[in-house]
């Protein structure tokens, strides 16, 4: 059965490649062993698996076969036979090794005839290179695989510059009686009729689906950001926020009350035995929630969660995952950091507001009471900003090469310099906002 799900692996795992070539520091990268159909030996698959690491080695260092199938045995335990797929076992991989790219070549075999098809995959898309050869010997295939690798690495330079240069992303926001807010520049604000006044505290993005939780007996979507429909869930709850991943949404809030759903319309719901949940995050092949009275609880399904005390006096508001580690932050000026989920350690942020979100990307920054902002390069020193603002700040997120922070009263600030200075945005709203996210297109 191990054999079958390594070969099924082999089948459903792409190549993911960053720019090449604009780091100092070479990214880290697994490389599966080749896959192969029809008339193809052991041997030649070797010769080309080695051809196809030495050409990454200028680009990447190699994740060791030894550490790949370790936690490859790992994937297996926790999963049968039929979740092994895409979805699935490539983000449990990845995760449990901390590396975001993954390479495999295919090659295919009949008679004198080969084909080497070499694959990209990113998180927004895949792209595949192919070369058919008629007669070719392992010597023509070796030059064949270079070929392919710098064809991959041409086209990834293309779309990334495309995608760096032409900010196609854009901030949503929700607030109180159904605000609903979108920038792409976080200067200039639309504002989009919902059709209710309910409370609105966070979403989420899909590539289908607009999803938004609130106060009330109904959870919001929309396939559009602009057309939203009620999906009502038979109970009044107050739900704080809202996580997706792998297909799964989470939304969890007061009463240690979460509901789930696989597609955003049908929801179930369930109970832990906590007050309040407040964030929800997911790494190292694990999710993550925390809460009220030092609750914090661990899952690897998102469905059978592990509770855990860290201690009463501590109330804790948001979580995030940065790569290597969780951050999470609570009331006042508390931020914890692990590097499991499970064991936590206090760290100084030299504030006593209390903080109400953290987001990462590059740098860290949280926002709290009374305009707090701190920021940190390694979530274990912070150090405060000047926000120019004496609202609550409620969220903060990042796109578009900009930290942008959401508060009451109509706040919103954005920093362009990691955090460090920040410009006030006026709106013509006095409605308090809740959440925010960037969804880049």
């Amino acid at each position: 059965m191990r054999f079958l799900l390594s070969i099924l692996l082999s089948f459903i795992l792409f190549l993911t490649i960053p720019l090449f070539g604009q780091s100092s520091e070479r990214p880290e990268t697994i490389v599966i062993p080749v896959s192969s159909l029809g008339e193809v030996s052991e041997v030649r698959k070797q010769i080309l698996q080695n051809t196809l690491e030495d050409e990454l080695k200028s680009h990447f260092r190699l994740i060791s076969q030894e550490k790949y199938e370790e936690v490859l045995e790992k994937v297996f335990e926790e999963l049968d036979y039929k979740e092994c797929n895409e979805d699935q076992c490539i983000v449990m991989i990845q995760e449990m090794l901390q590396v975001e790219n993954v390479f495999h070549l295919q090659v295919l075999g009949e008679g004198s005839d080969t084909q080497l098809s070499l694959s990209w995959r990113t998180l927004d898309e895949k792209r595949k290179e192919e070369e058919f050869c008629e007669g070719c010997g392992t010597g023509e295939l070796r030059k064949i695989i270079r070929r392919l690798v710098n064809n991959i690495r041409i086209e990834s330079t293309k779309t990334n510059k495309i995608i760096k240069n032409n900010n196609s992303g854009k901030f949503i926001v929700v607030g109180d009686r159904g605000i609903l807010l979108e920038s792409k520049d976080g200067i200039k604000w639309e504002k989009i009729k919902t059709g209710f006044r309910t409370k609105l505290n966070d979403l989420v993005v899909t590539d289908e689906l607009y999803v938004s939780v609130g106060v009330g007996s109904n959870i919001f979507s929309s396939k559009n950001g602009y057309i939203w429909e009620k999906i009502n869930i038979r109970e009044f709850v107050y739900l704080h926020t809202i996580y997706y991943l792998n297909k799964l949404f989470i939304s969890s809030g007061w009463n240690g009350i979460y509901f789930t759903s696989k597609n955003g319309q049908s929801w179930r719901k369930y109970q832990l035995k906590t007050e309040s949940i407040y964030g929800i995050s997911y790494g190292i092949g694990k999710f993550v929630m925390m809460g009220s009275n030092g609750f914090s609880s661990v899952s690897k399904n998102g469905y059978i969660w592990k509770n855990n005390n860290l201690g009463k006096e501590k109330h804790f508001e948001d979580i995030v995952f940065d790569g290597k580690k969780f951050v999470t932050v609570g009331l006042f000026g508390l931020i914890m950091v692990s590097n499991d989920g499970l064991n936590w350690y206090e760290k100084k942020s030299n504030t006593l507001d209390s903080l109400h979100s953290i987001h990462y990307n590059d740098k860290y920054i949280s926002v709290g009471s009374e305009g707090t902002i701190i920021r940190s390069d390694n979530g274990e020193k912070w150090v405060t900003s000047f926000s120019k603002s004496n609202e609550n700040l409620n969220d903060v997120s990042y796109g578009n090469e900009m930290f942008i922070v959401v508060g009451d009263r109509g706040t919103i600030l954005n920093s362009k310099d990691g955090g460090k200075n920040w410009d006030q945005i006026e709106i013509n709203t006095r409605r308090n906002l809740n959440g925010i996210y960037f969804y880049n297109n």
